[in-house]
């Protein structure tokens, strides 16, 4: 089943529509909506504390049971040559820029995908959309790819456990442009954290970090790198990557 080519929905068409999805940034929704623009994430966190009463927090997940697994939806949307950097950019948004409950439905801590369900005939029963995901979990013989899908999102859920900032922290935006979107989130006596990733697939992009944004000792949480913030600090970002910085 291959989606048709669909355009890009408008801002206007976006800030209509209810249910702002972060799928249509990293792939797609499985109706075949994308934006691929980080304002969309934007979008959809605004979306999400206007909807909800104070005392509320959505449960995020990526997919579930009854929808098409992200990694299919990847294929569909012709995007495979970079299925594994949209896998990790999904997990790391949802582990480091919301804040509440999340779920995730087995077999998205490898990047699992359905084999040929991208090809497969609409309306197939054994490939219908709201039941596909519903395959065999694979807890052994991973592949080189899903090893390191599986040890990112193990690093990720590490980092939630430990840092109230990520897993219950409040949320500014800090920059957010078609491309970039950079947040700082702070919790009580936590450390703060800045989170940002690039949506550029061909292109470097860069952050500027104030100091009166992130003090004192400034830890690249993946990279592991160390230094103190004396004046301003430019990270670079890889395209479709992310970065998690730590402070004071």
């Amino acid at each position: 089943m291959t989606l048709k080519k669909l355009s890009p929905p408008t801002t206007n068409e976006i800030k209509k529509r209810k249910n702002v999805t972060f799928l249509e940034t990293f792939a797609a929704t499985q109706s075949g909506v994308f934006s691929h623009k980080a304002t969309t994430l934007k979008d959809y966190l605004i979306d999400n504390e206007k909807t909800l009463p104070n005392h509320a927090y959505p449960n995020l997940m990526i997919t579930n049971h009854d929808t098409v697994r992200l990694g299919d939806i990847i294929q569909r949307a012709d995007l495979n040559n970079t299925y594994k950097k949209r896998i990790k950019l999904a997990l790391s948004f949802m582990a480091l820029a919301h804040s509440g409950p999340i779920t995730n439905y087995y077999g998205e801590e490898i990047g699992q995908e359905v084999k040929n369900f991208d090809k497969s005939q609409p309306h197939s029963y054994i490939y219908h959309d709201g039941m596909v995901a519903r395959d065999n979990g694979k807890i052994s013989n991973f592949t080189k790819d899903e090893e390191e899908i599986k040890d990112l999102f193990e690093k990720l859920m590490k980092l939630r456990a430990s840092h109230g900032a990520l897993s219950n922290g409040q949320l500014e935006f800090l920059f957010v442009n078609d491309s970039l979107f950079c947040i700082k989130k702070t919790f009580k006596n936590d450390k703060t954290f800045i989170y940002a990733l690039n949506l550029d697939t061909d292109k470097e992009n860069y952050i500027n970090i104030d100091k009166d944004v992130l003090k004192g000792r400034i830890t690249d949480e993946f990279a592991k790198d160390c230094f103190t913030l004396s004046d301003s600090l430019q990270i670079k970002i890889k395209p479709l990557d992310f970065v998690l910085l730590s402070g004071d």
